[in-house]
């Protein structure tokens, strides 16, 4: 595979991610922007198909490389064609919702930076 090629790959653990990949050596992989892909059954008009459930891989960190040993993944293959545009929308899509809720924390934080701490414990703090 090139580099910045787009990947699928399945981890031991039953993770399925597609990522773009930066570098592939003998014992790892390097990806950015990997995103968890979930299968899941469902029932709609007595008829049976799967829906596929997607997040960003590690929600709770802004980075956005990560390396994988090739002994915790079960295959890597090319990512189907068809599919490129499909990661390509999802990336910008969590990537817009990251810096959301950082906006949103920031704002969160310099509202409380303004209140007098003073004044915040009195009115939230009475002694009976």
């Amino acid at each position: 595979m090139n580099n910045n090629d787009y990947v699928v790959f399945k981890l031991v653990t039953g993770e399925q991610v597609i990522a773009t990949l930066l570098n592939e050596a003998n014992d790892a992989i390097v990806v950015i922007d990997p995103i968890q892909v979930r299968m899941v059954p469902m029932v709609q008009d007595s008829e049976y198909s799967e829906q596929a459930l997607t997040n960003r891989l590690c929600q709770f960190t802004d980075e956005t490389e990560f390396i994988f040993s090739h002994k915790d993944i079960v295959y890597l293959k090319p990512l189907h064609p068809k599919m490129r545009g499909h990661y390509e929308r999802l990336v910008v899509a969590f990537n817009e919702e990251s810096k959301i809720v950082e906006d949103y924390y920031v704002e969160k934080d310099e509202r409380e930076d303004k209140l007098d701490k003073n004044e915040l414990f009195k009115t939230t703090f009475k002694l009976h």
